[in-house]
């Protein structure tokens, strides 16, 4: 009787070494949040120093102890395993999702809707790390239902962005020394599971370890146990391929202090940023705007030598017309109405004309009793009135059209000229007389 009880107790001890850290009330683990600084390097020295839970691996190959540390936010699951194993063995390309499992690795299984029962479906991953820095993913769906598949070795690829990192302490299929272990990382974005987190939320979950003893090609080995060589679940389970052995995952915790004056940063970097960006594209705007109009505006430093008191400008009707007899003429009235916008210097004329300035003055006031730049402002002021018979122009467009910066200094002009504002102009319909000014106007 005394060996019977023995032998129960010793069983007991074993089983509930391999689940030490695993809580034995529905085999439920609680993942806090994670406020941690966390890089993914295969290290876990950036993790919390207390592993969420240990156990050990069992089966053909040695017993190796695992430490299991998993963390969450609102954008990834966060999971990093450190094996303990003597001897580390990669013989198989880690290319070849087929044959992945085959290498020393780790395996994640995740039941996303928690909705899974005996059979691995379209609401399952699995995902796969070897030593060698290979990865392989496999998603469940209809098909391996109807074909009755229980572990999902051969289900198709399933295509999703996840970080995952592996580090070893030690060589790779070098029997001759005693190895140490090695260090799975990765994250995974809750939106490539379909996922939305948040305290409370729970999810069936399994970790199993492939581990190989042997330096022996697996593909020359027939079907069925191998020699040093297991795949075993947290939960001692060598077909893992089932939902309802998987262990219960709650998340829990939130957002520390840090995290959350972190995450208030973050967001007030990004509205001053949107902001800073909408100032300067409205203050482009803006600019454009300004010099588009400046560009129009002539210089008003080359209006200071046309002073009020010198347009002494003609009565005689007919002004226009004796002055077109003149062969200067002809040739300044095509200089001035090429170039309405400006303001147009007698040194200009003079230049345009092949002759000097004090020539050009010279015949205007000979044949016409006026000078150079009367006869220009004459011809503006004159088409001016001409433009303000439509009343759909407004006055000041008319000025800068003209080449006046000031529409005040216009106006006066124009009234010395007609005896009328450019207002009264437009509302008399054109209504105007001609009068001779001197200095004293």
């Amino acid at each position: 009787m005394k060996p019977l009880i023995y032998n129960i107790l010793c069983i007991i001890t074993l089983f509930t070494i391999q689940l030490e850290g695993v809580s034995q009330s529905n085999n439920r683990l609680q993942i806090p949040y994670n406020n941690w600084n966390l890089v993914i390097d295969g290290l876990i020295n950036d993790w919390p120093d207390k592993p969420l839970t240990s156990f050990h691996t069992s089966g053909n190959a040695d017993n190796n102890t695992c430490q299991l540390r998993m963390l969450w936010d609102e954008s990834y699951l966060y999971v990093s395993i450190y094996i303990e194993d003597s001897f580390l063995v990669a013989l198989e390309p880690s290319d070849d999702p087929d044959r992945i499992h085959l290498n020393d690795g780790f395996e994640l299984y995740i039941d996303s809707q928690n909705d899974s029962g005996d059979k691995f479906d379209i609401n399952d991953f699995q995902f796969i790390f070897d030593i060698s820095g290979g990865r392989a993913l496999f998603r469940g769906d209809r098909l391996n239902q109807e074909l009755n598949h229980q572990v999902p070795k051969d289900t198709r690829v399933a295509k999703i962005i996840y970080y995952s990192k592996v580090s070893t302490d030690s060589s790779i299929n070098d029997n001759a020394d005693f190895d140490k272990g090695y260090t799975v990382e990765c994250k995974i974005p809750w939106t490539a599971l379909g996922m939305s987190p948040s305290a409370g939320m729970v999810f069936k979950a399994d970790f199993c370890i492939n581990d190989n003893d042997t330096l022996q090609d697996m593909r020359s080995v027939p079907e069925g146990p191998v020699h040093n060589y297991s795949g075993t679940s947290m939960l001692g389970f060598a077909d893992y391929g089932f939902p309802t052995q998987w262990p219960v995952i709650e998340l829990t915790g939130s957002a520390g202090l840090t995290k959350r004056l972190e995450s208030l940063i973050s967001d007030f970097w990004i509205v001053i940023i949107l902001l800073l960006t909408g100032f300067v594209i409205l203050g482009s705007v803006v600019f454009y705007l300004l010099i588009s109009t400046l560009r129009k505006i002539p210089n008003r430093e080359a209006q200071k030598d046309l002073p009020l008191v010198q347009y002494v400008i003609t009565e005689n009707e007919n002004f226009s017309n004796e002055a077109g007899k003149h062969p200067y003429i002809h040739k300044v009235r095509e200089i001035v109405l090429s170039n309405l916008d400006k303001q147009i210097r007698t040194e200009e004329l003079a230049n345009e004309l092949a002759t000097s300035v004090r020539q050009l003055q010279r015949v205007f006031k000979q044949e016409f009793n006026t000078t150079p730049k009367i006869f220009v402002i004459t011809i503006k002021i004159e088409l001016a009135a001409h433009m303000l018979l439509d009343p759909a122009n407004n006055i000041s467009e008319v000025a800068y059209a003209l080449g006046f910066s000031d529409p005040s200094y216009f106006s006066k002009v124009f009234k010395k000229y007609y005896s009328l504002s450019p207002t009264e102009y437009q509302a008399g319909s054109g209504q105007r007389g001609r009068r001779t000014y001197n200095e004293t106007d």
